[in-house]
């Protein structure tokens, strides 16, 4: 298509509203995003096959964070709700 990832073409409906289109995101690092399935292939093949690990290498101490953070607060909230004195 000639469009560089994270650009999304316009998509005009019937009445030539401008249509949202849901962006397809890499599965490995979840930092590229691509309006079709062609270009995830193509920009695979040139060069972000080596960038994806890369990428989710680099951002596995953020996500573990944000992992425990998130178990923290459900924790935090079951506690608090089971808890007479707070």
């Amino acid at each position: 298509c000639g469009l560089p990832p994270h650009v999304i073409p316009i998509v005009r409906d019937g009445d030539g509203r401008p249509q949202t289109k849901k962006l397809l995101t890499c599965s490995g690092c979840k930092s590229a995003a691509y309006h079709d399935a062609t270009c995830q292939r193509s920009h695979w093949t040139s060069g972000h096959k080596k960038e994806c690990k890369e990428l989710k290498s680099a951002l596995r101490p953020l996500n573990d964070l944000l992992t425990w953070y998130a178990k923290y607060e459900e924790a935090r909230s079951s506690f608090s709700d089971n808890c007479t004195d707070c």
